[in-house]
């Protein structure tokens, strides 16, 4: 497995962060969220922290958001799994800050799975 890599992206506009893991390890996730960031996780939220596909993305208790993906290259799957995370984690922090996905707020979505992408 390749050396894990961690990106801290901050939404800049709404006070949420995402935390992009990639091919990390459970417990290499667990290590950078509660040692680097000192966030105590709940059990509840360590149990949502475990992959068993490609990708997963939780929002903690916190508000703030995991995206985690086994892998991140140049091929059509894996940029493939990367939107379908993506779109999770900004469905997490509309829904936090209470825009629908609408006809008219569609563009707000799109412009933030462009800027986490």
């Amino acid at each position: 497995m390749k050396k894990p890599k961690f990106i801290l992206i901050n939404y800049q506009v709404y006070p949420f962060n995402v935390l992009v893991c990639i091919s990390a390890t459970y417990e290499q996730v667990i290590k950078e969220i509660e040692g680097k960031y000192k966030y105590q996780l709940s059990e509840k939220e360590k149990d949502k922290l475990y992959i068993e596909g490609t990708g997963r993305t939780v929002m903690l208790e916190s508000g703030q958001t995991i995206l985690q993906l086994n892998k991140l290259d140049k091929t059509p799957k894996s940029i493939a799994v990367l939107a379908h995370e993506t779109f999770h984690a900004v469905c997490f922090l509309c829904d936090t800050i209470g825009i629908k996905c609408t006809n008219s707020s569609d563009e707000a979505y799109a412009y933030l799975i462009q800027f986490l992408t």
